[in-house]
């Protein structure tokens, strides 16, 4: 489960406070890489909300535990989890080579994209 962003809360010492969350279905995104004729190719990711915010780095402690556990893939970049929602992923490779995709998360557990490297 994730949240979607929400206004700042102030709460000073002495206050009461009530305050309602809302929890949406989160969706884990498994990026994979591949090179103009299709082979895994390495680079670096970045993620971006619809408001330009990178969302890099945002691993839930399950998964983080798994990967410790079972070790981490080369192959594919995990994201998430992420509210529903606008995205916008980009691969730099060390050449200098990148693309671009948009993507859009509904709420579903997991969501596969594959990004392809171009001249």
């Amino acid at each position: 489960m994730a949240s979607a962003e929400s206004h700042a809360l102030h709460v000073s010492k002495s206050e009461k406070t009530e305050v309602e969350l809302q929890l949406l279905p989160s969706t884990m995104l498994l990026i994979s890489l591949v090179d103009q004729n299709d082979k895994p190719a390495k680079a670096s990711i970045l993620v971006l909300d619809s408001g330009g915010r990178q969302v890099n780095g945002m691993l839930a402690m399950t998964d983080m535990m798994n990967a410790m556990q079972n070790g981490f893939s080369a192959l594919e970049t995990r994201v998430g989890p992420l509210p529903p929602g606008s995205y916008k992923v980009t691969a730099v490779a060390e050449d200098g080579t990148s693309t671009t995709k948009p993507v859009s998360l509904s709420g579903q557990p997991e969501r596969w994209l594959k990004l392809k490297l171009e001249d």
